[in-house]
This record gives C-alpha cells, sequence and structure tokens, in this order.
C-alpha cells in the first residue's frame, strides 16, 4: 500500500511541474494577434468599399442603359415633370427629387385613382402634381394601356428592393417624403441631374424661376443637398462656411441659404457647374474658363464612399477649391471631378 501511494505520490508530482506559458510568452502571443487584426481591418473595409463602388456603378449603368432606351422610344429623357418644373423654387421646399421624377417613368407609379395606398400631391410644387401608387412602381402590370395608369410609362426599370427606400433626413413636404428613394451601395441617395432643353445662356442656376434659362438647376436636388442628417449615416450635406464640412453643392449654413459654391458667376460656374460640365468642352474666351457643353443631357450622381456630393474634405476640395467660383475649371481639359470619391456617370448625350 506504501509503494501505491508513493507511485501515486510521484505522479501527481509530475503533473504539477508540467511547464504553462509565462506572462512574456502571452503578451507576445496577444501582441502579434493584435498586429493581425490590425493588418486585417484595413484591407477588409477597403475590400469592402471597393464591392460597393463596384455595385453602385451597375446600379447606374442600369439606370443609364434604361434612360436611353427610354429615350429611344419617346424622343426625350425620363421625367414625369420637365426639368423647369422640377427647377422651380416652390421646389426648394417641395423636396422632390429628380431621381423620384425619373422614375415615374423608368419604373411608374403615376395613377388616376385615389384611397388606400395612393399618395396625393406629389411633385415639385403647385401645378405640377400627380398621385402616385406605391405598388406600381416596378410592377409587371404597370403598362401605359392600364386605363388607370395612362400618365405613366414604366417598364424600363425594376429597381432591387434593396435599394429602394425611404431615405431618412430629406427636405420635403409630407407627400414627397413618402416617394422612395434609389439609393446606392453606401446608402445614400443617387442623384439625377437632367438638363433643360432650352439651352439658355446659363449653364446652372439656382432655380428655373428666372426668365433666363439654363441647362441645369440647383433646385431639382434641394431635398437631399439641404439636408443636416441625410442617409443610413447621418452625413451632413449643407456647407457649414468653413470648409470644414458639408458639400461643395449644398445649401449654406442651416439648410437656410444657399451654400458659396453651389453656383456662381452669373450661374456659368462654380461647383454644380463643374460637376455637370464635360471638361474637354469648355469656353476658354473667358477668365476663369466656363463650360461649354455638359457631360450628357442626364447624369447620375453618388457621393460615393464617404456619403457626401463634392466632399468639402475630399483631396478634389484641397486642390481644386476657389473661393471665388467654386471649383476652378483647369484649361488642360483635366476632369477635377476625378480627385473626389464620388461616382459621375452621363447617359443621353
Amino acid at each position: 500500500m506504501g509503494r501505491s501511494m508513493g507511485r501515486s505520490n510521484r505522479s501527481c508530482g509530475r503533473t504539477s511541474t508540467g511547464r504553462a506559458f509565462s506572462l512574456v510568452e502571452l503578451l507576445v502571443v496577444l501582441t502579434i494577434i493584435t498586429i493581425v487584426i490590425g493588418v486585417l481591418i484595413p484591407s477588409l473595409r477597403a475590400a469592402r468599399s471597393s464591392a460597393r463602388t463596384l455595385a453602385t456603378q451597375a446600379i447606374i449603368k442600369d439606370l443609364s442603359s434604361a434612360s436611353q432606351r427610354f429615350k429611344i422610344d419617346n424622343k426625350r429623357n425620363p421625367g414625369y415633370f420637365s426639368p423647369v418644373e422640377m427647377g422651380a423654387g416652390t421646389n426648394v421646399s417641395a423636396g422632390f427629387s429628380q431621381m423620384q421624377n425619373l422614375l415615374l417613368d423608368l419604373a411608374g407609379g403615376v395613377t388616376s385613382a385615389t384611397g388606400p395606398g395612393i399618395l396625393t400631391g406629389v411633385g415639385p410644387g403647385p401645378g405640377a402634381v400627380v398621385n402616385v401608387d406605391l405598388g406600381l412602381i416596378g410592377a409587371t402590370n404597370n403598362a401605359p394601356s392600364n386605363p388607370v395608369n395612362l400618365g405613366s410609362t414604366g417598364g424600363y426599370f425594376s429597381p432591387d428592393k434593396r435599394n429602394l427606400e425611404l431615405i431618412a433626413g430629406r427636405e420635403s413636404n409630407q407627400n414627397n417624403r413618402q416617394v422612395p428613394d434609389m439609393i446606392d451601395a453606401f446608402g445614400q441617395p443617387i442623384l439625377a441631374w437632367s438638363a433643360d432643353t432650352r439651352k439658355g445662356t446659363k449653364f446652372a442656376a439656382i432655380n428655373s424661376d428666372s426668365e433666363e434659362a439654363a441647362r441645369f438647376y440647383w433646385a431639382s436636388n434641394a431635398t437631399y443637398l439641404s439636408s443636416d442628417s441625410l442617409g443610413r449615416e447621418a452625413k451632413r450635406q449643407h456647407d457649414d462656411g468653413d470648409e470644414n464640412t458639408g458639400s461643395l453643392i449644398g445649401s449654406g449654413t442651416g439648410g437656410s441659404g444657399l451654400g458659396r459654391f453651389v453656383v456662381t458667376g452669373g450661374g456659368t460656374n462654380g461647383a454644380l457647374a463643374v460637376l455637370l460640365a464635360n471638361p474637354a468642352f469648355l469656353n476658354t474666351t473667358t477668365v476663369p474658363p466656363t463650360p461649354g457643353e455638359p457631360r450628357g443631357t442626364l447624369v447620375f450622381h453618388s457621393g460615393g464612399r464617404d456619403g457626401v456630393y463634392l466632399n468639402n474634405l475630399d483631396s478634389g476640395a484641397r486642390k481644386w477649391r476657389d473661393g471665388v467660383n467654386g471649383i476652378r475649371l483647369p484649361t488642360d481639359g483635366t476632369d477635377p471631378i476625378r480627385d473626389f470619391d464620388d461616382l459621375v456617370q452621363a447617359a443621353n448625350n
């Protein structure tokens, strides 16, 4: 029995003297794990951002293709309301976006019916409103031959439900706020800019109320560009006036005024004009040069990974900002917008 107990004690002794991790070794392992995580997380974020960029480009490509098909069939750009109606000063407070306007033609929704599930008074302002059946947007039965739906075309674009939602933070009236928005893969609205066919002497203007026509009107996207907290990540768009936050094409401080960089120089220059101008066709007889031709009669615009349209903090803003004219237009055909993370695609040239 004594010999047995001795063996047992010796066995226990061997177990108790087994080698364990020292504190130094444990710290080394934790340091290595921390370094690996520190290397992987930025890589994963970059990969996710690249994937979202590609997904957004695919959405915009589909919108462009649908718009081109619509123009071939109807001899005009899509949009239930005209660029002049969308650019009206009343739309700054009504808050109906050009993309929502395009979708009424591309995906349908307009109806003469009333009742549950149908929005009334949708549009850019008095005299330019319509009823919208949300159930008809992208529906397969949304054909012009439908007697209730004669005012809507539809059938050109079927939005993925993941990219069609009510976006938070828009500046709009109650009726327009209930119309879904087309969003990019980053969770922000995709802007659409549609040219006024009158081809006025101005290139860009705040609104279309002036007798002098312009190519594009800021008011057609005022609903987004006046926002203090837009989208899933609550991105501030309006310009705070000190070049630290917001969008170069956003409204002024607090959303109550118009920013310094929206449109200047008689509406022929400014950040909005540079955004929509074709850098290869400039009017170099003026100093500074001014836009000559647009990128397209229809332009789609995503704020990119930072969710802000022409962000004051982008490298492009630091490189091309001009305190008088918004963004400089280089005379060598360089496109300043390429130095922003925004995604801009022209359609229907």
